[in-house]
């Protein structure tokens, strides 16, 4: 996408990389740090839901 954003599990944003062909359209270049965003926060929590979910109580069978 020629946006890369580096999140910790704690959603915070270690990085953000841009490629230089973005620079010159604005709403591409707006466009693309939202997908960007967007798909670092869905890997957190997915991973987070993998992790979480070996622990999770499966309940009480009926």
């Amino acid at each position: 996408t020629g946006v890369v954003v580096i999140m910790q599990g704690t959603r915070q944003v270690l990085d953000v990389k841009i490629s230089k062909d973005l620079l010159e359209d604005i709403e591409i270049l707006q466009e693309a740090i939202l997908l960007a965003v967007n798909d670092a926060l869905a890997q957190i929590e997915n991973k987070t839901q993998e992790t979480m979910g070996k622990y999770a109580n499966p309940g009480i069978g009926f």
